[in-house]
């Protein structure tokens, strides 16, 4: 199933592209949404290194009080508390699952309506080289990126409050959310070729003292995690860096209307934080944070160009990105919970 998802959202594009009637459109998105939900609500009990984890912890939840929770568990109590509600409506694991695929989701659809005029493209786009896979597992993360780029729409219109309720709240789901708080003052600033090879320099600078830094993050976030080395992520590294390139070769050409702004500011952290992701494995999960916007992105890029040049990107956009999502999706054995 995982490989015929990608093909069902570009089927669906196909017809989203060539209608202009506003209840398709709203019928077609409608599908798109779906059928990531459906995968990932649908999911088997051992789809996911973590999903066993979360399935014990389900089991466990519902013997305990509120206040037996609290001393239980350390930290994200949003998690927890959330699970004990679920568990008392119901011990169906599937509908746990349910209830929290959605919770995985709907922050992104958001994110993506608000910042593209091509939601259904961005999609898959997203499920192919963005952090699809990973939301069958980390579901506790999967909640609070959601609610960090729900809180986006709020940075943009300068709303502090409201982004710090909202990346406060997706703390209680998983405590590394607070890395998305600088976010605030990025978001909406106008970027040129000096100032991201600028940013780029910089990062590569702090990669000298990431030892240093990795060290002062785990102390703040309660981590226990060393710095792993990596054999892989150059590919991936090259794609986004090319991604981000192509906007700002064409800045001219930005329509600030429907989000290239905001989705190149959100590309570049996740470029500069993918940069220590080459060196360190660590880093990799905290770039999901900002990871979601590079997809979206990738569809502002086919705006730049003629006809003829934006159907051959596209095609080599949607090749490139299938191939890259099949070889990690070659290593997950998923299954229907009814299987």
């Amino acid at each position: 199933m995982l490989f015929i998802l990608p093909v069902i959202i570009l089927v669906l594009n196909a017809f989203y592209t060539r209608t202009s009637v506003t209840w398709s459109k709203k019928l077609l998105w409608f599908l798109a949404c779906f059928s990531m939900w459906f995968v990932m609500a649908m999911r088997g009990r051992y789809v996911g290194n973590d999903t066993p984890v979360y399935y014990a912890t389900f089991q466990r939840i519902s013997s305990l009080s509120f206040r037996e929770i609290l001393t239980v568990y350390e930290k994200d109590y949003g998690f927890y508390f959330l699970s004990k509600l679920i568990s008392q409506l119901t011990q169906s694991w599937t509908v746990f699952l349910c209830i929290t695929s959605y919770l995985s989701l709907f922050g992104i659809w958001r994110f993506v309506q608000e910042n593209t005029t091509k939601p259904v493209l961005a999609l898959y786009f997203f499920i192919t080289i963005a952090f699809y896979l990973f939301l069958l597992t980390g579901i506790r993360q999967a909640i609070a990126i959601n609610f960090c780029l729900l809180s986006v729409h709020y940075a943009k219109e300068r709303r502090l409050l409201s982004f710090l309720l909202l990346v406060l709240l997706g703390a209680s789901f998983h405590h590394s959310c607070l890395l998305f708080l600088p976010t605030y003052y990025v978001v909406g600033r106008e970027y040129s070729w000096k100032l991201f090879a600028s940013i780029m320099i910089a990062t590569f600078i702090g990669l000298f003292a990431y030892e240093a830094v990795s060290s002062t993050i785990n102390e703040l976030l309660d981590y226990s995690y060393g710095i792993e080395a990596v054999s892989s992520g150059l590919i991936f590294y090259f794609v986004i860096l090319s991604i981000v390139a192509l906007a700002l070769m064409e800045k001219e050409k930005w329509t600030i209307g429907i989000g290239t702004n905001t989705v190149v500011d959100l590309s570049l952290i996740a470029t500069a934080v993918w940069t220590f992701r080459l060196f360190d494995r660590v880093a990799e999960r905290p770039s999901y944070y900002w990871l979601a916007a590079v997809p979206v992105l990738l569809t502002h890029d086919l705006n730049y160009y003629n006809r003829k040049k934006r159907i051959l990107l596209l095609l080599l956009a949607v090749i490139l990105c299938y191939v890259l999502y099949f070889r990690r999706a070659s290593s997950i054995h998923y299954s229907f919970f009814w299987n």
